[in-house]
Parts: structure tokens; sequence; C-alpha cells
């Protein structure tokens, strides 16, 4: 068997201090901003099932209440601040108050 040539290993020359660095932020607000961050975090965890769950979430009837208005309709694409209707319509996260499959 025929011997391979080497293979190029560059050398590390410096300190490597990875993760050293962390800070830690203490929520001091009030009760009334916990009672929303427990229903922001319901709604993410609802938004989660539907989109985690066997299948397409367009297959999925859910009746979402705004602040604004009631859509009875079937979801399409979630990003990190938005969701897109099959009506074509995007409904900002943070304006959400319930969701539920229909």
């Amino acid at each position: 068997m025929k011997k391979l040539p080497s293979i190029y290993k560059n050398s590390i020359n410096k300190q490597i201090n990875n993760n050293k660095n962390y800070c830690y932020l203490k929520d001091t607000s009030n009760d009334n901003t916990n009672i929303n961050n427990t229903i922001d975090k319901n709604i993410n965890s609802t938004l989660d099932s539907i989109f985690n769950n066997i299948g397409y979430p367009y297959n999925i009837n859910v009746l979402i209440k705004t602040k604004n208005m009631e859509y009875n309709t079937y979801l399409v694409t979630r990003n990190n601040n938005t969701i897109t209707t099959l009506d074509n319509e995007i409904i900002n996260i943070d304006d959400i108050i319930s969701i539920n499959r229909i």
C-alpha cells in the first residue's frame, strides 16, 4: 500500500477563552408583566405544538383572537414576530390574545 501525504495542521499559538464571559440579568418588573409573560409563553408553546405537529400546519383550522380582530383561518408560516395565514394576512405575535384549534 502506498504511503499517503501528510495533512496540514495549523498550530494554535494563542490562549482560547471561549465562553468564559457571561452576563446575568434579573427581571425586577411588576406582577402585570409576569402575567403577560406567561400568556406569551402559552401562545408560543401553542404555536410550537401546531408547527411541530405531524403533517402540515395549514391543514389545522385555528381561531386566533387578537387585540383588534378574530381570525378563523389556517396557519402557513411563522417568523420571529409574525404569523402568516392562508388568507395572506400577517398577524403580529405580540397582538395575539389566544389561539385555539377548531
